[in-house]
């Protein structure tokens, strides 16, 4: 999560009460603890695009879902989820065009998702 100010908080999954809580959510509950709200024009950087599809072991909405709730306009990603539908996002979901960021988040990646 970056604001306009040069606030950066990040975060990684983690496991709550048996589900688990995406790395968007937990660096925005890392955000909102250490400046309050998130500011217009605050970006997310992350490496998979984020889940809209629902999921028993996810604790709270899609990571689309809350991100558009919060109004974030902006969102970069270094790989595409290719177990999610991106049917629809109200907000401005970029992929990296370098090939070695691609390649590391899909290396990343393939370490947690279904083959």
């Amino acid at each position: 999560v970056i604001d306009d100010n040069g606030h950066i908080t990040s975060n990684t999954s983690y496991n709550k009460d048996g589900k688990w809580v995406h790395a968007e959510r937990a660096a925005i509950d890392s955000y909102n603890r250490r400046y309050g709200d998130i500011p217009e024009n605050t970006v997310i950087v992350t490496t998979l695009s984020p889940c809209c599809n629902s999921m028993s072991n996810r604790y709270g909405s899609s990571c689309t879902d809350f991100i558009t709730d919060l109004g974030i306009e902006t969102v970069y990603y270094g790989y595409n989820d290719p177990t999610q539908q991106q049917d629809y996002v109200a907000f401005d979901l970029i992929e990296t065009k370098n090939p070695q960021i691609e390649k590391l988040c899909k290396l990343f990646a393939d370490t947690f998702l279904p083959h």
